[in-house]
Order: structure tokens, then sequence, then C-alpha cells
């Protein structure tokens, strides 16, 4: 389950399960003890936070006139980016790797660390690989029309789970074929120690 922590400046949660209940028989008003054990020790952001690195800059506006031709829009060139950690603590990231074309063997660097997590797959455009680094839930997954297939056994002989730090993560994401075909995005959920 899922215990929310609710004030007027925080909306937290962690993840927790039931130990046991406890109801004292013959008591009114009816009391109840219940005690709750939470594998991870961090209350952490109600709603993830997300960056598309190599996103599309919007160029469509209102209101519109046609002259000839145009552009809807226009894709980044940059493939580094800066993720700052606003925690107190190191977190755990989630990569997303969206093949826009075909491509081969994706990765992302964390060019402060040189830690690196490479997959040595071919996608073919609209496949997927989700890289999930968050603790008790490490896992490698393609995702490929209906299919979620485990690609462990893909891993980089180099790959790292590697966390964001707190302050400045400057990552670059790469491809040995055709990077410009790779869309990467980076999901977080800030983590707090207590509140």
């Amino acid at each position: 389950g899922m215990l929310y922590y609710q004030t007027n400046s925080k909306n937290l949660k962690i993840e927790c399960i039931i130990e046991k209940v406890e109801i004292p028989p013959n008591v009114y008003p009816l009391k109840a003890q219940i005690s709750l054990l939470c594998p991870s020790p961090y209350f952490t952001d109600i709603k993830s936070k997300s960056s598309v690195m190599s996103a599309v800059k919007p160029l469509f506006t209102f209101p519109f006139t046609f002259n000839g031709p145009f552009m809807f829009g226009e894709r980044m060139k940059s493939v580094i980016e800066n993720f700052v950690n606003e925690s107190v603590i190191n977190i755990y990231p989630i990569i997303e790797f969206k093949a826009i074309s075909a491509l081969s063997n994706p990765s992302i660097m964390n060019i402060n660390t040189y830690e690196k997590m490479k997959v040595n797959v071919s996608l073919e455009a609209g496949d997927i690989i989700i890289i999930d680094t968050r603790l008790g839930k490490k896992s490698i997954t393609e995702i490929s029309g209906s299919y979620a297939i485990n690609k462990f056994n893909a891993m980089d002989i180099d790959f790292t789970f590697f966390k964001l730090y707190v302050g400045d993560n400057y990552l670059k994401y790469d491809a040995d074929v055709n990077p410009a075909g790779l869309q990467t995005t980076v999901t977080w959920e800030n983590l707090y120690g207590g509140v």
C-alpha cells in the first residue's frame, strides 16, 4: 500500500505494508493500533519529476497563417543535460530510451562520475528500453509492441546502475548506431529522510 502525508507545504508518500492491526475487544469508542512496515525509509514526492533529453522545441503557434512550407517543431541537438538533485540524499532515476528510428546499443553516462548505463540491443522505431535504478526494483526491460522482455542480460560489461547525486548531474545520452534516432527520458522522485 501507500501512506500519504499532507500538510500545507508538503505532499509526500511512502510505500508500506500492514504488519498487524490490534483492536482491543469490547472497547467503546472503538480504538485500533495499526503497525506499518516501510521497505524504504524515505518519503517521496507524490508526483514524479521527468525530463526529456533531446526534446522537440514547438514552433507552431496561433494565430496561424499558411505561407508555404513550415515546421511544427524542431528537435533539439543537445545530448547533454544537467539534472539537479535538490534532495539531501542521492536519488535513483528511471531511464527510458525510446527509438524514434532504428538504432543500436543506447547508453547514458553521468559525466561527473563517468558511470555509464549501456544496453547492448538493437531497437526498431517505437521500441522502448526502461532502466529502473530504484532500490529493490532494479531492472532493464524492453517494450516491443505489446511484449515486455527482461533485458538484464544485455547490460554492457561496464554497466553501472548510477544515482543522481546531490547537486548537479550532467548526463549524456548516446547510441553506437544512429544516436539521432534516440529519445531519452529521465524520471525521478525526490527523497526525504524525515517529515
